[in-house]
């Protein structure tokens, strides 16, 4: 309800229309913005009325003989954001109203005296309803043995995993980019394989073999870790209280070059350039994959790289390989697990998306149009209509949406890096996306509307982009920015990271 001011009361006062809706929100600048958003954290459930008209009083500035004009414009606006009439102003309610009033209005000109064009314009309204973020003072001093190759957070644990190339451990880091524990894949002080038939033994002591990780995926349910090794083995932890603790390796006919863990439906897929199947097994699956996808486009990617499905029992100890599939033409290069439909997605240097149903052991379809190069990294949210982001050698992003049918999954692009983007992330439970490219450049997208919210250059920065690994959801996030400087005979390897900006006290 507005505020009603006896009428003689108010010809006393004079109190007119000075302040507008319109004009109260032109006074609101970005700082002014981000002290009512902490005071809006600060109130959850809605700040009420005399709170809401008190700080935004604060905030603006005005003649002594205008407040009772501010006061009353302020009652007005009230009024007009309170749509459900509840008498509190909850955050969102009012960055909408923000974002609505900014978009219907003309903006300042910029510093030529000229009028935004129309990415100026978007720019300008985007930055009011995105959270900014800007660069942090957290730097990695730590010595690693070798470049880092990926980093994956796992929010159970509150840890990051890194893996090293040709490294023989694996790092646990915290969000404070310092290294908690380590997963050594070497331990002469057990033989290497649990089964009699495996072990390996030289003068009646076992053979130390010299290998190192390949890749390496973690159940947060069951808590298991995996990792695929050089020497054509897989290797299984399981967390205690103490730490991880190995389980059992297990020795598999080629090298398994990547591995990943699907949760909805249970399983450990592999990829590799040797079948898993054995002979007759294999020639049977070979069958029904082609039986199910013989169509041009599936038999143009079918080639020398399959896809393995496994099992683990956690009680037993376990890995058991259900079906190996003949899939891409070339190196597979990421998995992504879809919830509508129940299915993975896996994409290869031969520059195509498949999508398959691993339970029936086909192939759904190929997504297209297809990259022109070969396909880096895909990624996957289940929320907003079930999107999915893929990366190629190209200067933009690729966007998809599954949950319909798979010849009109292609909803558009990403455009705007004047450089090949290296790794493209969704931030959970959010409609956003964060993205680097070769220049390290690095860009956050609306998935909604495809339009590029903020962009953050790196220009005094020279080094190789090797990904990035996004902790929490748009309101806590943190940017990993792993990366590997240029100098060399340095093991030293900076991690650059992006937090949001703090409100100065």
């Amino acid at each position: 309800m507005e505020t009603q001011i006896p009428q003689n009361k108010a010809k006393a006062l004079k109190i007119s229309n000075k302040f507008t809706t319109e004009k109260l929100m032109m006074m609101l600048d970005k700082e002014k913005l981000e002290v009512l958003e902490a005071e809006f954290e600060a109130h959850p459930e809605g700040l009420p009325h005399k709170k809401f008209i008190w700080l935004m009083k604060c905030a603006m500035t005005c003649k002594p003989e205008e407040k009772y004009d501010l006061v009353h414009g302020l009652c007005k606006l009230f009024s007009e954001i309170d749509i459900n009439g509840d008498r509190k102003m909850e955050w969102r309610e009012f960055a909408q109203y923000v974002i609505d009033a900014v978009m219907e209005n003309p903006v300042k000109k910029n510093a030529k005296g000229e009028l935004p064009n129309q990415a100026e314009l978007l720019e300008q309204i985007n930055s009011l309803k995105f959270l900014r973020f800007n660069e942090s003072d957290i730097v990695d001093s730590a010595s690693h043995e070798g470049g880092i190759q990926r980093a994956i957070y796992y929010p159970s644990i509150d840890r990051i995993l890194l893996l090293e190339i040709k490294s023989h451990v694996l790092k646990l880091i915290g969000q404070d980019i310092r290294k908690k524990e380590q997963v050594d894949l070497y331990d002469k002080g057990m033989n290497l394989y649990m089964d009699d038939d495996d072990l390996e033994e030289v003068s009646g002591e076992f053979q130390y073999e010299m290998y190192f990780a390949l890749s390496a995926a973690y159940n947060e349910e069951g808590r298991i870790l995996v990792c695929t090794c050089s020497n054509k083995t897989l290797h299984m932890f399981s967390l205690h209280k103490t730490g991880f603790k190995r389980m059992k390796v297990v020795k598999t006919a080629g090298v398994q070059y990547s591995v990943w863990y699907l949760p909805t439906h249970k399983m450990w897929l592999t990829a590799s350039k040797v079948s898993e199947a054995k002979p007759a097994e294999h020639s049977q699956l070979h069958r029904i994959a082609l039986k199910h996808t013989a169509t041009k486009s599936f038999d143009n990617i079918a080639g020398p790289n399959f896809l393995n499905i496994w099992t683990f029992n956690s009680v037993t100890a376990t890995m058991t390989l259900l079906s190996t599939i003949k899939a891409h033409q070339a190196q597979v290069m990421d998995a992504v697990e879809l919830q509508a439909p129940l299915s993975v997605a896996t994409c290869s240097l031969d520059k195509s998306i498949v999508v398959w149903d691993l339970h029936a052991g086909k192939a759904l379809g190929v997504l297209s149009p297809k990259h022109i190069t070969g396909v880096r990294t895909l990624d996957y949210t289940a929320d907003y209509t079930g999107s999915m982001i893929s990366v190629g050698h190209e200067d933009h992003i690729k966007v998809w949406s599954c949950e319909v049918a798979l010849h009109q999954a292609y909803v558009g692009i990403l455009e705007g890096h004047n450089t090949a983007v290296a790794c493209a992330r969704f931030m959970k439970k959010s409609p956003y996306v964060v993205s680097i490219d070769e220049s390290l450049c690095i860009r956050i997208w609306d998935i909604r509307t495809l339009a590029c919210l903020q962009s953050i250059s790196q220009e005094r920065k020279k080094f190789d982009c090797n990904g990035i690994c996004v902790i929490g959801d748009q309101r806590k996030l943190s940017l990993i920015h792993i990366s590997e400087p240029t100098r060399p005979l340095y093991i030293s390897y900076a991690v650059f990271c992006l937090k949001k900006k703090k409100n100065k006290k």
